[in-house]
């Protein structure tokens, strides 16, 4: 299954949806330091921006119509931010930037942050480049005049790390940026006698993804800690252990899980809410023969294993990366469920054909627009009143078309939805009476 963290702030477009950008000639175009000295009047002035001392911004990041994230970013002179990342009670991700290197912490590990996402993050989240932005894009060059989604923009292009050249734009009438590299920046409201932008449109071939600030103060004491690498991690670790356990706690409520508890604790790429979902719906159908596509680590299997030991079932799990499912066969072990999961390492298409009998419980989580090429492959052995499950059912529509329209428009499948912010599922049941 996905990481939804690979997916924060990393949108690289090869073009701007709908933008044309048109070249002009640079003669009679002002010179670079003229286009941010009105970027500096516009915003408010050097004097106001010099009053920022910090920033802390809180809103909402979209990743999907109805995948929204709860977002916070803290932001200190000297270029320090701090961004947290929030996707549901169990499961949150942060980037931090000291000023000189950036590092990002998952649950798993804390690395480097990469180029692309230093160069995406940094200009619309330090506060350098409001205070003195002749100073942070120093070395930046006049490129032209251009249109960009109907907008006159002056364009400036430089690097400031001598990586990746970037393109910033900066509206000819107001002299606010529109846009710098991959990130469209607009909703600009005073704060504090300051212009801050309360919207970045982060633009992907596939779409875009929003995030829309609700809350924005200044000068509020930060920690400087926020800001340490090591730190940071610390308390991010804390604090993801923390609200892992306050999630368990809360969707183990009636279950047996016995050792399953403990390593369902270290785990955290399948939420709790989602697991439980998981869980009631093979216990509710009464399923005892199910089959599972897309094991990763195990943790959606674990639910289910617990599901099918109520019932007096078993569950068939497959996955080729054999890396992966060697932890998810240890963790199974650990669990208690080895004798219910029969957890395999092999190609699906061809692993399916092996396994002889229906199926009355059918779980799809493979990160790759399959999906539908495995319900063809299944559905004739599905059992009537057998249950279709796919994860990730907030972006199934855009990223799974065809699966989507075949669970909708399917004259013997009831399905529905269900939306949560750790990734969603759809179910649909296979009538009693069916004809394909």
């Amino acid at each position: 299954m996905s990481n939804p963290a690979k997916h924060l702030l990393r949108w690289i477009p090869a073009a701007l949806c709908g933008a044309t950008l048109l070249s002009v000639s640079l003669a009679a175009s002002p010179a670079a330091s003229e286009i941010l000295n009105k970027y500096t009047v516009a915003t408010g002035g050097r004097a106001a921006a010099e009053r920022i001392k910090t920033s802390v911004r809180e809103g909402t990041f979209q990743y999907a119509p109805r995948t929204e994230f709860q977002v916070l970013i803290e932001a200190a002179r000297d270029g320090q931010w701090h961004t947290v990342l929030t996707l549901a009670e169990d499961i949150r991700f942060e980037e931090v930037f000291d000023g000189k290197a950036g590092w990002e912490h998952t649950p798993e590990q804390t690395f480097p942050m990469d180029a692309k996402t230093l160069d995406s993050d940094d200009p619309v989240f330090n506060l350098d480049a409001l205070a003195h932005p002749e100073r942070y894009f120093a070395g930046f060059a006049m490129k032209g005049r251009e249109n960009s989604g109907g907008r006159d923009v002056w364009v400036l292009e430089g690097s400031r790390s001598g990586g990746t050249s970037t393109r910033a734009l900066f509206d000819v009438e107001t002299g606010l940026l529109n846009r710098i590299g991959n990130v469209i920046v607009e909703d600009y409201r005073e704060v504090d006698g300051v212009k801050v932008p309360h919207r970045l449109r982060f633009v992907e071939k596939r779409g875009e993804q929003v995030m829309q600030f609700t809350r924005v103060r200044h000068n509020v004491p930060i920690p400087a800690a926020h800001f340490d690498k090591e730190q940071s991690a610390t308390a991010y670790r804390q604090a993801v252990r923390e609200a892992t356990l306050k999630a368990l706690a809360k969707r183990l409520d009636g279950i047996d899980a016995g050792p399953a508890r403990a390593v369902l604790e270290r785990m955290h790429n399948f939420t709790a809410e989602d697991g439980r979902l998981l869980y009631d719906i093979v216990v509710k159908n009464g399923c005892l023969r199910g089959l599972e596509v897309g094991t990763a680590e195990g943790n959606s299997a674990l639910w289910m294993g617990m599901a099918f030991r109520t019932n007096g079932g078993r569950l068939v799990t497959i996955d080729r990366n054999a890396e992966r499912t060697k932890v998810a066969v240890e963790n199974f072990k650990q669990a208690g469920l080895a004798e219910i999961i029969d957890c395999r390492t092999a190609d699906a298409f061809a692993e399916i054909a092996k396994i002889e009998g229906s199926f009355d419980f059918l779980f799809l989580d493979t990160g790759a627009p399959i999906h539908k090429k495995l319900l063809d492959l299944v559905y004739a052995r599905l059992a009537p009143g057998a249950v279709i499950v796919s994860h990730n059912a907030n972006t199934l529509e855009r990223m799974e078309p065809a699966f989507w329209k075949a669970a909708h428009e399917d004259p013997n499948l009831e399905t529905s939805v269900t939306y949560t912010r750790g990734g969603g599922l759809l179910v649909a049941r296979k009538k009693p009476r069916q004809a394909r």
